[in-house]
């Protein structure tokens, strides 16, 4: 699983890393794409992006936001 929460406070947030999903989401919806946040974020792969958002496609996690 590529979503990870430390603790209940905590948001969730892309696994080994402090990026948190709305981060990211806010990212692509400002209209960065993959590659550029790649660049602006070097902890984060292209996989973990991509799996997480696979995960938010395929799961009920929205509703933890």
């Amino acid at each position: 699983m590529l979503l990870t929460r430390s603790t209940w406070a905590a948001p969730p947030r892309v696994r080994d890393t402090r990026i948190s999903i709305s981060l990211l989401l806010e990212l692509l919806a400002s209209g960065m794409t993959i590659p550029e946040i790649l660049q602006e974020y070097p902890s984060l792969s292209e996989e973990a992006v991509r799996g997480t958002l696979d995960e938010l496609a395929h799961a009920d996690l929205l509703a933890a936001f």
